[in-house]
């Protein structure tokens, strides 16, 4: 399963990093300006798929985010923010036994939401 969008981005400001093996993949996404030749943290930062994995369960932080939402075809996510030096946020959701997660810095549950209902919708591939 793999997102049709993200975020709106333009292709030729991005760039993808991946690894894969046995047990699921990760996509790392990060976002250039025109003049620089080292890439700048955007809020959509990595897009994974891990077999037998389990949610994640809530920090207990007091400036920690954790709560459950409604996905594409009646799918259950968990969405969570977990803030240090700064946030991640991180929206999570099970298909057939693989635990899916996409999230970064500075993401919002909306903006996740809209990626994750694209690549629920658009199915496994």
């Amino acid at each position: 399963m793999l997102p049709s969008t993200v975020l709106d981005l333009p292709l030729d400001r991005h760039y993808e990093v991946g690894s894969v093996d046995s047990n699921g993949y990760r996509l790392c996404y990060k976002v250039a300006t025109p003049c620089s030749k080292r890439p700048l943290m955007a809020g959509f930062d990595f897009f994974s798929a891990s077999k037998n994995r389990a949610f994640s369960k809530p920090s207990g932080l007091p400036k920690d985010t954790f709560r459950k939402i409604q996905l594409a075809n009646g799918i259950n996510g968990v969405y969570k923010v977990g803030c240090g030096t700064y946030c991640i946020s991180i929206l999570e959701w099970k298909y057939q036994g693989v635990l899916y997660q996409i999230g970064g810095k500075g993401g919002q549950q909306e903006w996740w939401a809209r990626i994750a209902n694209s690549a629920i919708a658009a199915g496994p591939r």
